[in-house]
């Protein structure tokens, strides 16, 4: 009797007829019939009585005593499997975490740091791509785990879990007057300007494809705003526009030294979207040391930005 066999055998108990369990278990009920009569030969046992004009079954006291050790043994099997999993993540060191070009040399440093403190025995391999490729690495198996802002307008195929949120600001081109209708306010990192003071303005956006320019559409509908928009794939180039007094735009990490501080205002709280960041991976490795390390570490680099951002 295997492990199988025991599974198939309680769906039986459960249906309470061999015909729907075959149903449920997608397998014909001649052979499931089978199945139950070679168990009884092998352990000289009586699962089931008939009843019902044999329509329905009962358990003997032979198959109450089944029923209740063919639990035990799966559940014991179900424990087994999974520490024998982390043993060989323990063998097997390496953690191999997606990371988009955008978010790799902020949050790289910060967690290799994290990792040799806490974990130096394991060995984080890091690998940039753009999200929807990550996706699909991850799903394929070719990376354990990736760190990308939550799209909500799609479902996906992995399991995600929180690590935090960030903020929009805005990056206002040098020289603008819009800087006139800013106001210092307390416990904000920066000088808060309202969005409608942007509505002379060019701003600067990804492609309209791009998980940040679709979050810039929500900060229009929630703030009753259409802006004048220039689409400018590259970060590098928004930010050199914006410094040359040529367009605005909006950033997600005011603590990055690249950029003029002068230039950084914060927007209305009750305006913004905070950016949701999430760890994907796949459901088998929902208990994985692996991924709760990454997570902690990921969690350890995130608040680390945050503080950052005085």
């Amino acid at each position: 009797m295997t492990i199988e066999d025991m599974k198939y055998i309680i769906t039986v108990i459960n249906e309470g007829s061999i015909n729907k369990a075959a149903q449920r278990l997608f397998i014909s009920q001649p052979a499931l019939s089978q199945l139950i009569k070679k168990v009884e030969a092998e352990y000289d046992i009586t699962l089931f009585l008939r009843i019902a004009g044999g329509r329905s079954l009962q358990l003997t006291e032979e198959g109450e005593l089944f029923l209740n050790l063919a639990k035990d043994i799966i559940a014991r099997h179900k424990c087994f499997i999974e520490e024998l999993q982390e043993l060989k993540e323990e063998e097997n060191q390496t953690i191999k975490l997606g990371l988009t070009p955008r978010m790799a040399p902020i949050i790289t440093p910060l967690l290799l740091d994290w990792f040799q403190m806490k974990h130096p025995n394991y060995f984080v391999e890091v690998r940039e791509n753009f999200s929807s490729q990550l996706e699909k690495e991850v799903e394929i198996g070719s990376l354990d785990l990736a760190y990308l802002s939550l799209d909500t307008t799609k479902k996906y195929n992995l399991e995600t879990r929180e690590v935090g949120t960030y903020n929009w600001y805005i990056y206002l081109r040098k020289g603008s007057p819009a800087a006139n209708l800013a106001v210092n306010t307390p416990y904000i990192p920066f000088p808060v300007l309202p969005l409608t003071a942007l509505a002379d303005e060019i701003i600067a956006v990804s492609k309209s494809n791009h998980r940040g320019a679709d979050l810039i559409d929500a900060i229009e509908e929630k703030a009753d705003i259409s802006f004048k928009r220039k689409i400018i794939e590259n970060p590098l180039n928004r930010r050199q526009l914006a410094e040359n007094g040529l367009c605005t735009s909006f950033i997600t990490f005011a603590n990055d030294i690249k950029y003029d501080r002068s230039l950084i205002y914060s927007i209305a709280p009750n305006d913004n979207i905070p950016i949701v960041k999430v760890i994907c991976y796949r459901s088998e490795l929902r208990k994985s040391k692996k991924i709760q390390i990454a997570y902690d570490g990921l969690c350890f680099a995130h608040h680390m930005v945050l503080s950052s951002i005085k």
